[in-house]
């Protein structure tokens, strides 16, 4: 075989192997997705790709899946105003800057008491919105679902996600979360109604870590690591401490810390990062 068909022949190879590569990163369906970690830069908010994400499609869907966008792919925010009620329920008004990265495609997809059949994406900031504690004294008395955190100042954080992405593009879903706890232990779980929440161990690390509770309080279905840290661990630690909603002791909750590892902290620690996920659908 002469050079100049030996040549062609590897272009060949070359050109078809990048054009299997090709359809697998355009594949649809979810699952394709969720298995590619891409990180691409879905662009500045504005009026124009507000209206995109409101209308459901991120450069086009295929069959209710979204079709141009993976775990890892982000959108940036500057100065987006949002106004929320502060624990003395006062009015605050605020600005929000920071990147929203795609988390998970599908999560919560057929999960929960009440079915959800509608496409979703879950979305999670790089950095902490703001600091507070999870609870004024050291106790998770009545569990993640009446703490401080979720009762009171996650109204910051639902108000950002609704200034970013517009209220009614934010999916409710259903979490089986803990609302009882007796000396730091899940003795009671609800079914209960999630528009933004904090992730839990599983979520971010994979596993459970310190997760104290009996069976009642680990039959969660966010049962598995967002796809956003399994292929990239390295989006874990953002170098701040961040509060996970799961009960370490009767005084401590879970974090992660600024290296990177799940620590038990005291619930009243008024540094602690909040870096909620919200469904986009």
């Amino acid at each position: 075989m002469s050079y100049d068909a030996n040549h062609a022949g590897r272009l060949k190879d070359i050109k078809t192997l990048g054009q299997s590569l090709r359809n697998t990163v355009n594949a649809f369906g979810n699952g394709a997705h969720n298995a590619i970690y891409r990180g691409k830069n879905l662009g500045t908010f504005s009026d124009a790709l507000s209206s995109a994400i409101r209308a459901g499609v991120f450069a086009g869907t295929y069959d209710g899946v979204y079709a141009d966008i993976y775990p890892g792919d982000y959108l940036s925010f500057n100065n987006v105003a949002y106004t929320y009620l502060d624990e003395n329920d006062v009015q605050q008004s605020d600005t929000y800057t920071g990147i929203i990265r795609a988390a998970d495609i599908d999560t919560y997809l057929r999960t929960g008491n009440t079915d959800l059949t509608s496409h979703h994406v879950a979305f999670v900031p790089d950095k902490n919105m703001f600091t507070a504690p999870m609870n004024d004294t050291d106790t998770t008395e009545g569990g993640y679902v009446n703490s401080k955190m979720r009762t009171v100042y996650l109204r910051r954080a639902e108000a950002i996600f609704k200034a970013c992405f517009g209220e009614d593009h934010l999916l409710s879903h259903k979490e089986f979360l803990v609302n009882v706890s007796t000396d730091g232990m899940a003795t009671g779980v609800a079914w209960i109604d999630s528009l933004v929440d904090l992730m839990d161990e599983r979520m971010v690390y994979g596993a459970p870590i310190f997760d104290n509770g009996d069976v009642s309080g680990k039959q969660s279905v966010s049962y598995k690591q967002f796809n956003l840290f399994r292929h990239c661990p390295a989006m874990i630690s953002n170098r701040n401490f961040y509060w996970l909603r799961n009960m370490a002791s009767a005084t401590q909750f879970s974090r992660v810390y600024s290296d990177g590892r799940c620590q038990a902290c005291a619930a009243s620690t008024a540094t602690g990062g909040v870096r909620p996920y919200a469904l986009i659908y």
